[in-house]
């Protein structure tokens, strides 16, 4: 094998690695503070890195935030766009097990995240993609109005994050597969009385 393309490899892998651990030193922070409170020097101290190499990845804590927000939303938006939005509406389960898979692949970083602070504004930046893009779909095919659709979107996504929240809170007996799919039978009997 090519010794040059063995070293950039092993680069590769210890970048990652270095910026996992730098998200999950902020995850894990931001369970306890606000992430005003949160420092460089606090994430360094976590990841066991020195501020020096904080610096070669990121200029600051919320450049890091966006940094989080953007690889969730970017596993989540192929789960989006490459499925058929009235399906996923009326049969949502396809979509909670590609979820479910997400979630699992990583757990550790789900766990901390779904713990802490960041939560919030990354969640509400997923909902307003996925809303935009099942709203576009959606067009005309709903026997409800825009407006109402909005709310009701509102108040599925409000649902399924606090339940997912409250899962990773859990002792977790009962199997994410298993709440995914209770989830799809409530969410898709709701739906189906709106859809054309």
């Amino acid at each position: 094998m090519n010794p040059i393309i063995d070293e950039e490899v092993k680069i590769d892998r210890r970048v990652r690695k270095t910026k996992k651990a730098i998200k999950n030193a902020l995850l894990t922070l931001a369970s306890d503070k606000n992430l005003s409170e949160i420092t460089v020097t606090d994430i360094s101290d976590i990841a066991d890195i020195n501020r020096k190499t904080f610096y070669a990845y990121y200029k600051d804590v919320y450049e890091l935030i966006d940094d989080i927000e953007n690889d969730i939303i970017s596993k989540l938006i192929p789960l989006i766009s490459e499925q058929d939005i009235t399906k996923i509406i009326t049969e949502p389960y396809q979509m909670f097990y590609i979820l479910t898979n997400i979630i699992v692949e990583d757990i550790n970083f789900y766990t901390l995240f779904l713990s802490s602070t960041v939560i919030d504004t990354t969640l509400a930046k997923v909902k307003n993609v996925f809303r935009d893009y099942a709203l576009s779909a959606l067009n005309g095919k709903t026997n409800v109005s825009d407006e109402m659709l909005i709310f009701i979107f509102e108040y599925i996504a409000g649902g399924l994050i606090t339940t997912y929240k409250e899962w990773f809170r859990s002792d977790q007996s009962v199997s994410l597969e298993d709440l995914s799919k209770q989830i799809t039978i409530i969410v898709s009997s709701g739906i189906r009385t709106i859809v054309k």
